[in-house]
């Protein structure tokens, strides 16, 4: 996994991220350029343009910092930068082989498959868990200094909230407490994108298989599964819930693949039929 920096040890506090983003991108391309441009501490600089290279958002050449160009676009700056990050963790999030910053995306993952919707980022045993699910489950065992492994604990899970909850992955609850509620304009631009991908259009309007759509995050965005590759899992098909009760989409049956259930969802909500497999853009 080489010798660069752990991203849960180097940015606890991921507040400034597209602050300074947005200044290096502007041409801000030294340390002092961007103090003099955000009022930014010299340790909040070094800490954000860390996490900043870690997330494959800017690179330094030469004593010079260079964005790299966001790979969204939905008129939403912010949820692009959110987007954008998640997906350069996806790329190397690669089993057998992970990058060393998988432990965002899998942390995610874990919460998604044990369907654990809230957390208290001092909870050992949670922490534990975590730890233990990835070096066996998950065969991520990322290592410093001579091949010591870095050990998921309560600071780690911290930092890690603080940082899925700006990447619009989960939200804070109070103090220390965070739900597992991901952002719905994150998964609706992740739809759009996927129709274009894996989907096809039927009356105009755009259409995904939700086995498909699953197969496109995990590869993409992030690391999730179907639950005993029989059902949507419920942290994941509540966020769907959420954009068929707003009428941005409908879960219907427009294939003859089999029925895969939202778990944790009544099917017959208005906008879910029965048997459905796709989903479908309302435009």
């Amino acid at each position: 996994m080489g010798s660069e920096g752990y991203i849960l040890n180097d940015l606890q506090n991921p507040g400034a991220l597209q602050l300074v983003y947005d200044t290096i991108d502007k041409g801000a391309t030294r340390d002092e350029d961007i103090k003099t441009e955000t009022c930014l501490s010299e340790g909040a600089i070094e800490e954000t343009v860390s996490g900043l290279r870690l997330l494959r958002l800017i690179k330094k050449s030469q004593g010079e910092y260079q964005a790299v160009d966001l790979t969204w676009e939905t008129n939403q700056p912010h949820l692009d930068f959110q987007l954008s990050a998640l997906e350069n963790l996806a790329k190397e999030a690669t089993p057998q082989d992970w990058g060393k910053q998988s432990v965002v995306p899998l942390t995610f993952e874990f919460f998604v498959a044990h369907d654990l919707q809230w957390f208290y980022e001092e909870d050992k045993r949670l922490v534990e868990a975590i730890d233990d699910w990835q070096a066996d489950t998950k065969e991520y065992r990322p290592t410093y200094g001579d091949n010591n492994r870095y050990e998921f604990n309560t600071k780690k899970l911290g930092n890690w909230g603080r940082l899925a909850a700006y990447l619009g992955l989960i939200q804070k609850v109070q103090g220390k407490r965070y739900a597992i509620t991901p952002n719905p304009d994150l998964f609706y631009a992740a739809i759009m994108r996927a129709t274009d991908a894996v989907g096809f259009t039927d009356n105009d309007a755009p259409h995904v298989e939700i086995r498909p759509f699953i197969e496109w995050l995990n590869e993409n965005l992030l690391c999730i599964s179907l639950v005993e590759d029989t059902k949507v899992p419920p942290i994941i098909s509540h966020v769907l819930q959420q954009l068929i009760q707003q009428e941005r989409v409908q879960y219907v049956e427009a294939t003859d693949t089999a029925a895969v259930p939202l778990a944790g969802v009544s099917q017959s909500l208005p906008g879910i039929e029965a048997d459905a497999n796709t989903l479908r853009v309302i435009v």
